[in-house]
């Protein structure tokens, strides 16, 4: 379905002015389909309610501060949507939620900003160009490799959530997470994929992976927060974590997969992997600390008071097999310094004697008695 200048007169939340008579096409499958979008100008929310699985092109995705995009589905079936936009960067300052599958592609990169927030059954954004889309939104096997010469990036530093079991899917030939970024998707799948020339393949619902060996440009940048049952970073380049990578739940794990990884030490546990299982695919630069929530050693909350293993102390276990590091770790002991409750001066007296110098003798006062004329004695001299 076209939609002719008066709808898209509606659409000002995601449209630039000058491109108001831009052609949105809604369609899946090759079928036509229909789609009512509506703008309520007193609460700056543009609502999309669709009457199944639909793909919009777009020319313009634009949602400032403040700006709601909504999608609702007739019926309470949790439509998905699909997102392609075919011009420059898609950027999000607003809110965007949905009831169904949100699916936004953008080779132009996509950047979501402090104030911007999504909220989804499964997210997926990628500045990598979709080969199947119609497969993708049906929920099938798609797969995405980067298009043009110039790579775009995913970049967040909002806030991106799912309800339990979801999935969170960001990818691009390279991909930022600021220190603002929170990607929470409780007892599902968070997924980070960077792929410059390496095809990326999978589904929604399996999740999606690079071929082995991946050899490429791609770069992960994280410093905020990722909270999931699964936490998987992927790259066929480098991953450089300093910030959250937090694992619980059955079968947890957080998987860091990339010719180049760096764990980095931050300040004031900015930068902690915790998790059952740590799974680790190429060269390993391990700075911050790995916990496990249950290992005896680390009892209290994240931001609580405890011991740190690492890879070079005692109590830290390292196993590795080809293609594969396995880290564990026992209950530490106490690394704090043994303080004697002596004062210092008593504990080295010749060392103080030695700074101090010769001292003088002490006159008694008068009228003192002293130790030699107490047992009869009298003074030589």
């Amino acid at each position: 379905m076209t939609l002719d200048f008066p709808r898209l007169a509606t659409l000002g939340l995601l449209l630039f002015p000058a491109l108001a008579g831009a052609e949105v096409v809604i369609s899946v499958g090759g079928i036509t389909q229909n789609a009512i979008i509506e703008r309520d100008v007193g609460t700056s929310t543009t609502s999309v309610r669709l009457a199944g699985p639909t793909r919009l092109d777009w020319q313009q995705f634009q949602i400032n501060a403040g700006e709601k995009l909504q999608y609702l589905s007739d019926g309470g079936t949790s439509h998905a949507s699909l997102n392609v936009l075919r011009g420059p960067l898609a950027t999000i300052n607003g809110s965007i939620t949905a009831d169904g599958p949100f699916y936004l592609i953008s080779p132009g990169g996509i950047q979501i900003g402090s104030t911007g927030s999504i909220s989804a059954p499964q997210v997926l954004l990628s500045a990598l160009a979709a080969d199947q889309p119609d497969s993708l939104l049906s929920g099938g096997p798609s797969t995405f490799r980067k298009q043009g010469l110039l790579p775009k990036s995913v970049s967040v530093d909002g806030q991106i959530s799912t309800p339990a079991g979801g999935a969170i899917i960001l990818m691009g030939p390279s991909a930022s997470l600021g220190p603002n970024a929170s990607l929470r998707a409780p007892e599902g799948r968070v997924q980070v994929i960077a792929s410059d020339k390496t095809p990326v393949s999978g589904s929604t619902t399996t999740g999606f992976s690079l071929p082995a060996p991946a050899a490429g440009s791609g770069q992960i940048t994280h410093s905020g927060t990722i909270a999931a049952r699964q936490v998987h970073l992927l790259s066929d380049g480098f991953i450089t974590n300093g910030g959250r990578l937090l694992s619980s739940g059955f079968q947890n794990q957080v998987r860091l997969d990339a010719p180049f990884v760096t764990h980095e030490l931050r300040a004031n546990d900015q930068s902690i992997i915790r998790t059952d299982r740590l799974l680790v695919q190429g060269t390993f630069r391990q700075q911050g600390p790995v916990l496990g929530p249950d290992d005896g050693a680390n009892p209290s909350p994240i931001a609580g008071l405890r011991q740190t293993p690492r890879l070079s102390q005692p109590g830290f276990i390292t196993t590795v097999t080809p293609g594969q590091t396995q880290l564990s770790h026992a209950p530490l002991q106490s690394t704090a310094p043994n303080v004697s409750p002596i004062p210092t001066p008593a504990r080295n007296p010749a060392l103080v004697a030695a700074r101090r110098g010769p001292e003088a003798p002490k006159k008694a006062p008068p009228g003192t008695v002293k130790k030699a004329s107490f047992f009869g004695q009298k003074p030589q001299g």
